[in-house]
């Protein structure tokens, strides 16, 4: 073994046992890193550690010595600070869209970014089964095969899934359709693919996790000028999506608490205007449909509708349909 090797592999497993063993709460004294290292059957002497800390200092890593109380060395600062993994984990915790053997594999990848004591305290409140989650564990190859269609400028083939009666996700219809993807979003907890249907001569969107075997086409993309009118960035914030629906101004009047819900969904830029009495008239820019007459409904009566008619008379006919 040369020199340089035997080096390289002693700051390595060296820098190992900082990342895995060390962090604010938790150091290393030099004789600890001995220790450690002579389970890999590397010898150092103390010059020699600390000469390797300085190399390992100067290459970017930030390792502090702590010399009160417990005296060592520590990782001091890492790529995601614990509250940011924290945040990451509870996001991949909470998706629908991921399946659960994904959702743990995940949570592991990102704990792996902390110390093995600060990995305890992250997950020590994490609870997968319970939680609905995806089925289909094609998740992340549909959304390569999309990525990659996106990124090549060319077509995407895949089969389109719905659930059965008996509970199992199968293909819906009669073969794999074909489409040109354009983007990619985050929306209502779930991936959606945004491309165009040259049959229908539409922008649609498709959810990732109900897809399978999906594929690139060696065929140029279509839709551009259609894409181009279609808002990607509003489609999270219009909510109530349906496949064929365009966006449309909708007034509402509601009470105080059902504004903040209004303004957490949709953000601030809708229209407010105070009509006295703890009362707002509300102005939105959605998808009406189905899941809006619901979310309305969902409001037990602290929501009402004023404009335009046909909105108010769809919402009438809605219920109508539970009578």
């Amino acid at each position: 073994m040369s020199d340089s090797y035997s080096y390289e592999m002693r700051r390595l497993h060296l820098l190992q046992e900082l990342w895995e063993r060390t962090d604010e709460k938790h150091k290393l004294s030099l004789s600890e890193l001995r220790r450690a290292l002579a389970g890999w059957d590397i010898t150092a002497d103390r010059k020699t550690l600390y000469r390797d800390i300085e190399v390992l200092r100067k290459a970017g890593c930030d390792i502090m010595y702590c010399p009160f109380e417990k005296k060592g060395y520590f990782l001091n600062s890492r790529l995601f600070e614990q509250a940011e993994l924290k945040l990451l984990i509870d996001a991949v915790q909470a998706s629908v869209s991921i399946s659960e053997k994904k959702t743990r594999l995940l949570i592991q990848k990102l704990c792996m970014h902390a110390s093995i004591y600060e990995r305890k305290e992250l997950t020590k409140d994490i609870s997968v089964i319970e939680r609905v989650k995806s089925t289909n564990e094609s998740l992340y190859y549909n959304m390569d095969a999309a990525l990659a269609a996106i990124n090549e400028d060319r077509q995407l083939k895949f089969d389109q899934l719905n659930w059965s009666e008996t509970m199992e996700l199968g293909r819906a219809g009669d073969g794999p359709i074909t489409v040109s993807p354009w983007a990619m979003t985050w929306a209502d907890s779930q991936y959606y693919i945004i491309a165009y249907d040259q049959s229908d001569g539409m922008i649609k969107y498709y959810r990732a996790d109900r897809m399978r075997n999906a594929e690139t086409v060696p065929k140029k993309r279509l839709g551009r000028t259609e894409f181009d009118e279609f808002n990607v960035g509003k489609l999270a914030k219009r909510s109530f999506y349906v496949q064929g629906e365009k966006a449309e101004e909708v007034m509402l009047e509601c009470d105080n608490g059902a504004l903040e819900r209004m303004i957490e969904r949709f953000g601030r830029d809708i229209t407010v205007v105070p009509i006295g009495g703890g009362h707002y008239l509300v102005r939105i820019r959605i998808c009406v449909g189905e899941p809006f007459y619901g979310w309305v409904m969902s409001f037990g009566g602290a929501v009402r509708i004023e404009w335009p008619e046909h909105v108010k008379k769809g919402f009438i006919n809605e219920l109508a349909k539970f009578l």
